[in-house]
């Protein structure tokens, strides 16, 4: 089991040695963790029977050193204790040994099923591409602000897409003035029915 040295300079020294114990020990059992919030919750057996209830949150580099702690528990310490450090511990060995199989986002998994697959049903999907412009830096004027002084503002853009030969979003074959007249042959209709009516 993999236990993250660095967590002991932000929990000490005895929360991370008696954590990493727990965790050895499978007194901490996960009951949700969401990889992407960095979040885990779950209940951790203390000493004795007690058995407290646990929240981690916490922040990874992309290498997956840990960066920032904050341990929420139900024991008398209430805060980075070793009930949290087991419970992220536990977490992160069992999402380790998960990574052999494919990791789908929580959000996509909770839509997957909701819409139709494009391929099944012969439509090619279309996009619709937000293109945000910021507007441009003020200029320093020395203080001095001219009657004429022309005010400008960020801006947004949308532009219909549609998938190329080689599976990238391209603009040809989608302009406004084809999704207009349905000239997209490939799309689907309530998709075309939809961008029109923008």
């Amino acid at each position: 089991m993999h236990a993250p040295i660095e967590l002991v300079g932000i929990v000490g020294r005895h929360a991370f040695d008696a954590g990493t114990a727990y965790a050895r020990q499978h007194r901490a059992v996960v009951r949700r963790h969401d990889a992407e919030a960095r979040v885990v919750t779950g209940n951790v057996e203390g000493s004795g029977r007690y058995v407290y209830s646990s929240t981690a949150f916490y922040d990874l580099t992309r290498n997956g050193t840990i960066v920032s702690f904050d341990g929420r528990c139900s024991c008398p310490v209430q805060a980075d204790c070793k009930h949290t450090v087991a419970l992220l511990i536990t977490a992160l060995e069992q999402q380790r040994a998960a990574q052999g199989r494919p990791v789908v986002s929580a959000w996509r998994s909770r839509l997957e099923g909701i819409f139709p697959d494009p391929a099944a049903t012969g439509y090619e999907p279309l996009a619709l591409v937000l293109d945000f412009q910021a507007p441009p830096p003020e200029r320093d004027t020395g203080g001095h602000r001219s009657a004429w002084q022309v005010v400008t503002e960020g801006g947004l853009q949308a532009r219909p897409m549609r998938r190329g030969k080689r599976g990238t979003w391209i603009a040809s074959g989608a302009s406004w003035a084809e999704i207009q007249r349905s000239a997209v042959p490939s799309a689907e209709p309530a998709q075309l029915d939809a961008l029109a009516a923008l």
